[in-house]
């Protein structure tokens, strides 16, 4: 019942990955660097899969956002990039409070940060004067911390082990911010979602008034307060001129998607009975099951006009990234194929399989390089 529950949802998630492929690869390489398409769109698909509501959100604004987060660098649906949060059928990219923290660090500005907040079961103290000093003791762990009551900014300099401290923000200067959400006030938004990932970054906004934390962040903190006044992703994209998006250029959502999963089988069937040179593994390869000759469509040369030619390349060369990496960790297939229930890396083009791309990656990722 729940994989047939979720097939339209992944059948529009593909679709939408197309979409973008086709409509603007060039400016996502422009953006990203070529090498680095393949695992931003990926991000971008599975931010997708766990949030059903993009599939069917406005297609021109869920573009826009992408674009947004192309443009700032940003990856989607990770903890420290951008997250895509739909209301009222339309999205809006929401800059995670730790891509603040990765952005400052990255920039050489500082060497460390980190937003705290102070909840009413903590003991906290704030002195001020010629040596301002604060004393935070978090609630025990076994006890409730009770209700936010405000927060503060902890920071390094470059070259000097101390750390220091903004002044603390109260809640109800938090509030403050939060009440002047256009999304909060029509009862959605990140607020009413995040709300303690929200009042974080809103510490790190008022912190980084007095912190020099570089001009990238600057910018990110600029654009939250300007699309919470209104102003669109778009007339943002479009005042720097990184990309120019007009409404003829987004394509027209499509419902037709039953067939994407028949397609990518039949395709995953084909490359397997050609058993093509660059599969890192081919001793490990399963023998194809017989393939019905007038519905198997034959390996596609580049100039095919197939609309899944782009995705299932993707796949493929994600599959190839996935082998090079387990070499240099010295991972066999063979754990490869216990752990994934798999035949050898071709499996992972399968329409069942390829979604286990990311949980390998991950695993590779705890793995250090071999020596």
């Amino acid at each position: 019942m729940a994989k047939s529950e979720n097939l339209p949802v992944k059948a529009q998630a593909q679709t939408a990955r197309q979409q973008l492929v086709q409509h603007y690869q060039g400016d996502l390489a422009n953006l990203v660097g070529k090498n680095n398409v393949n695992r931003f769109v990926q991000n971008f698909y599975l931010s997708m899969i766990r949030n059903p509501d993009l599939a069917v959100a406005d297609r021109k604004s869920l573009f826009l956002a992408v674009l947004y987060a192309a443009q700032r660098n940003l990856e989607i649906g990770v903890e420290d990039g951008v997250a895509l949060l739909t209301f009222k059928g339309q999205v809006t990219p929401v800059v995670q409070y730790r891509a603040l923290l990765k952005k400052s660090i990255e920039s050489g500005a500082l060497d460390d940060i980190k937003a705290v907040l102070v909840y009413s079961g903590d003991k906290f103290t704030w002195k001020q004067g010629t040596k301002p000093e604060i004393i935070h003791e978090p609630a025990p762990l076994d006890k409730d911390p009770g209700e936010v009551i405000g927060g503060y900014v902890l920071y390094k300099r470059p070259g000097i082990d101390t750390w220091f401290c903004s002044d603390p923000v109260r809640i109800s200067d938090i509030h403050k911010v939060r009440n002047s959400s256009a999304a909060y006030k029509a009862g959605g938004g990140p607020w009413v979602t995040w709300y303690e990932e929200m009042c974080k970054k809103t510490v790190i906004r008022k912190a980084m008034k007095t912190i020099p934390a570089g001009s990238k962040i600057l910018q990110l903190l600029e654009d939250e307060g300007r699309m919470d006044t209104g102003v669109t992703v778009k007339d943002i994209l479009e005042e720097e001129e990184a990309i120019t998006v007009e409404a003829t250029d987004i394509p027209a959502q499509q419902t037709k998607t039953s067939s994407l999963a028949e397609q990518l089988k039949l395709k995953a069937q084909a490359e397997e009975a050609n058993k093509p040179e660059e599969s890192p593994e081919p001793a490990e390869e399963p023998e194809p099951e017989a393939a019905e000759p007038e519905t198997t469509p034959e390996t596609p040369a580049k100039e095919t006009a197939d609309p899944n030619y782009d995705a299932i390349e993707d796949i493929k060369g994600q599959i190839k990234e996935l082998a090079t990496m387990a070499k240099s960790k010295n991972v066999p297939i063979e754990i490869i194929n216990k752990k994934y229930s798999v035949k050898g890396w071709a499996d992972f083009i399968a329409p069942d399989k390829f979604k286990l791309i990311p949980k390998v990656r991950e695993y590779l990722g705890t793995i250090p390089d071999a020596k």
